[in-house]
């Protein structure tokens, strides 16, 4: 019997979360906005 959301949902959850915390985590350390493209460029590679 398998409990919990899955593989998959799971992994997408933490992939997710990590990267947008690691982006907001740059945009406040670094003084960058958002615009830039930056912080999400490196909130995905934190996140994987």
């Amino acid at each position: 019997m398998e409990f919990g959301p899955g593989f998959l949902t799971t992994f997408l959850y933490y992939f997710t979360s990590a990267a947008i915390l690691s982006a907001i985590v740059i945009v406040k350390g670094a003084g960058m906005g958002l615009e830039t493209g930056f912080p999400q460029e490196i909130g995905a590679m934190r996140g994987s």
